[in-house]
């Protein structure tokens, strides 16, 4: 249950982030910005599907572990699988793709934040 309130938090918090993200610096079109809104997108379909399992929605029958459990075991759907470990690479993208937005972004502001203050003392 406490997975499931971490996916609860994921879930609100990604929105308001994506959706703060869309109004950074509107008029200001960079190649950041896109980052970060592209990550944070990818971030949000994963909580959203995360969600949607949690409350039974989409039902995958897979774990790692099954791999490992008995010999005898019902073969899993090779879809199960490739949904389970792509919606962890999905994750994993879009949290490296926000975090380097975020990174830029924050470098962009520093310099130009810079340049206003040496255009101030000059």
């Amino acid at each position: 249950m406490i997975g499931a309130s971490i996916y609860y938090v994921l879930l609100g918090s990604a929105t308001l982030f994506f959706m703060g993200a869309i109004q950074l610096r509107k008029e200001q079109d960079s190649s950041a910005r896109k980052l970060l809104v592209s990550g944070f997108a990818l971030i949000l379909l994963c909580a959203i599907y995360i969600f949607a399992q949690q409350l039974d929605i989409i039902t995958i029958n897979y774990t790692p572990y099954q791999d490992y459990l008995s010999l005898y075991a019902a073969p899993v759907p090779v879809f199960h699988k490739i949904v389970f470990w792509g919606h962890i690479a999905l994750s994993t993208l879009g949290a490296l793709l926000a975090v380097i937005g975020f990174v830029l972004e924050a470098r962009q502001q520093i310099q130009s934040q810079r340049a206003a203050y040496n255009s101030e003392v000059s």
